[in-house]
């Protein structure tokens, strides 16, 4: 009977010192929630203002901060941060290739509409050529994933990437300024800069604004011209006719034939992009939003190699190219 009380005297002890240290922790741990509030997310794909959390449509939501953390300058940024989004280059072409959720195109031809919408202010690009855009002057991307053609029309059977751009502050004067400089580890000079403005200038303080940004980007290129791309003069096909010397034998203009590149950098970029903003936002039911944008590049294409596996073909390595 003894050990009994004993073991339930202690049992109540412990439960009264537990009560007290929760009791004494509450306070900090309120105070500490506090600060790490969950801030809502607002998404407007839906034609609406609505919280993500009650969108019934799978999304991703991405701010301009997430978009710098991956320095890229261009719309492939939002593959590396959306589940189930794939987005790269055409082969050989400056236009966009991939899809969301294995749906999406590698066609380059213009009479083909993708299979992904893409959205910028709620104007639809249509073509790959055109969605291969620069990443700037954002307030955030949304992608939906699935098909959306009740909300977005046609070519969205993949899903929807909607970009969003900074509207002008109608309240006060501001501005940013962001300059990036790099260098690719490659023979050579290889210099990356990229530069970033943005203006907000309230022409009426509270109806009317104005807003230009603007982006330049240059880039050398990561690739080198220095592969050589044939055997000449060791062609294989000069022994079917007795040549068995061809630097004794053929001329020297056949011999002097150049096969390797000059090292010169390839896949360089140059960007100059601009958008010029006019909110007019008389009362809280009516507002006119004018946008006027400007893009020139001049990049190079994207770099590629034809070339013949080893072991496969005949007639091109006979020729003496690999």
């Amino acid at each position: 009977m003894s050990v009994g009380t004993k073991v339930v005297r202690r049992s109540a002890l412990a439960a009264a010192v537990a009560a007290a240290s929760v009791s004494l922790a509450l306070p900090a741990f309120a105070e500490q929630a506090q600060g790490n509030v969950l801030e809502e997310v607002i998404v407007t794909g839906t034609k609406r203002d609505i919280s993500q959390q009650d969108a019934p449509i799978a999304i991703s939501t991405l701010t301009s901060t997430d978009i710098d953390k991956t320095f890229r300058n261009d719309i492939r940024a939002i593959g590396d941060l959306s589940p189930n989004v794939t987005l790269t280059n055409q082969t050989g072409f400056n236009a966009l290739a991939g899809g969301i959720r294995g749906t999406g195109t590698i066609s380059i031809l213009t009479t083909q509409d993708p299979s992904v919408g893409l959205l910028i202010d709620e104007f639809a690009l249509n073509h790959v050529q055109s969605q291969l855009v620069e990443m700037f002057d954002l307030e955030q991307v949304e992608v939906y994933r699935g098909p959306q053609g009740t909300l977005f029309g046609k070519n969205s059977t993949g899903g929807v990437i909607a970009i969003t751009s900074k509207r002008p502050d109608l309240e006060q004067f501001g501005g940013q300024v962001k300059y990036n400089v790099g260098q690719y580890d490659v023979p050579g000079d290889s210099d990356n800069q990229k530069m970033q403005v943005g203006v907000d200038i309230p022409l009426i303080q509270g109806v009317l604004g104005l807003r230009f940004a603007g982006s330049y980007t240059k880039e050398d290129g990561y690739y080198t011209n220095d592969k050589d791309t044939a055997t000449f003069p060791n062609a294989p096909i000069y022994g079917l006719f007795g040549i068995t010397d061809p630097e004794a034998t053929l001329p020297d203009e056949l011999l002097d034939t150049a096969t390797k590149g000059a090292g010169e950098q390839l896949g360089g970029k140059e960007v100059l992009a601009s958008k010029t903003k006019l909110l007019w936002q008389p009362n809280d039911r009516y507002e006119a939003y004018f946008i006027w944008e400007m893009v020139r590049d001049e990049s190079d294409s994207p770099p590629g190699i034809n070339e013949t596996p080893e072991g496969e073909g005949f007639l091109l390595p006979l020729l003496g190219f690999p």
